[in-house]
């Protein structure tokens, strides 16, 4: 090598020398303002860099002066890793045996990235199902409120004294039965407007008044008992239409109680199936003719006629009719 090759490769090597120095000098200078900005610097730099209050009134304080004060540490290891990688690149660019160990570095760094991007890649698909099924539950939460609601709006409809308002909460319940998703649910409802029906019933207090009774008050109680008798026959309608064979939704596996209700008419029951369920028409009373069950079906159903009066309802069974009172 020439004279003028060796000095120029010699001035090189000093200045590698003097860079790394420098640099070493900087590394040092540069962990020190960490170690200080890591802590109790942090609180310094917060206020007099960033201008931020501290302690005093309307400062930061609590959680809030914490969140700030990890900031800061952040950004301080932040630009402590990018000064850190500057040299680290200086190092790999000036030494050959650097470059290999970086590279290596460099290889596990991918290394360990990949398994990172796994690792987040898993996370975020744990964190999607767990907000799917959260979300899922609050739609079920949601739909299970509005269940109830309408069910408590129509359970106070049937109750009210107004029999339009008892007509619409009657089929209100019919409808929440229909939509029921539960089997439990839907004899919820079914019960109720049994319950209904076994309510205590005035009977027809006729066309003409009585001895001694005002014309007007037995004008009124006529209407009322009209009134309610409508209610009461589209409650037993509606039921008998679901129990009816070919019936859009059907509740004929469902317990039907009728203990001592008043039947006085409404040829409902025709081609009714029974089956699955227990019908229960104890004590009830039939008072008029025209109840029948013709065309009904008893099929793997409980139906109990014992102790009900009054007219023998058409169509039924000789073994369920003995039972008659």
């Amino acid at each position: 090598m020439s004279e003028a090759g060796e000095t120029g490769a010699r001035s090189s090597v000093r200045w590698r020398r003097a860079a790394q120095g420098a640099l070493l000098v900087v590394g040092v200078a540069v962990a020190v303002l960490v170690v200080w900005v890591l802590g109790p610097g942090a609180k310094w730099w917060l206020v007099h860099v960033d201008g931020v209050k501290v302690g005093e009134k309307g400062g930061l304080a609590g959680k809030d002066l914490a969140d700030a004060l990890d900031t800061v540490r952040g950004r301080a290891m932040a630009i402590a890793t990018g000064l850190l990688a500057a040299v680290a690149i200086y190092y790999t660019a000036s030494n050959a045996t650097s470059a290999r160990r970086s590279a290596q570095a460099a290889i596990a760094g991918v290394e360990a990235v990949r398994h990172s991007a796994q690792a987040t890649e898993r996370a975020q698909l744990r964190t999607f199902e767990h907000s799917e099924q959260a979300q899922r539950r609050t739609h079920e939460l949601t739909e299970q409120g509005q269940r109830t609601d309408r069910f408590t709006a129509a359970v106070a409809q049937l109750g009210d004294s107004s029999p339009a308002v008892q007509l619409g909460g009657a089929h209100a319940l019919a409808g929440l039965a229909d939509d029921a998703p539960t089997r439990e649910f839907r004899q919820t409802c079914i019960d109720v407007l049994c319950a209904f029906l076994r309510l205590p019933y005035e009977p027809d207090p006729g066309n003409e008044p009585a001895e001694d009774q005002d014309p007007a008050q037995h004008a009124q109680a006529r209407a009322a008992y009209r009134a309610l008798r409508v209610v009461r026959h589209t409650v037993i309608r509606i039921i008998a239409n679901h129990l009816r064979v070919g019936a859009q939704v059907s509740w004929h596996r469902h317990a039907i109680d009728f203990t001592d209700v008043v039947f006085d008419g409404g040829n409902v029951w025709f081609a009714a199936r029974f089956g699955g369920g227990t019908v229960d028409f104890r004590l009830a009373r039939f008072g008029d003719s025209t109840v029948n069950f013709m065309g009904a079906q008893f099929e793997g159903a409980s139906v109990e006629f014992y102790r009900a009066g009054g007219q023998r309802p058409e169509g039924l069974p000789d073994g369920m009719a003995d039972h008659l009172s």
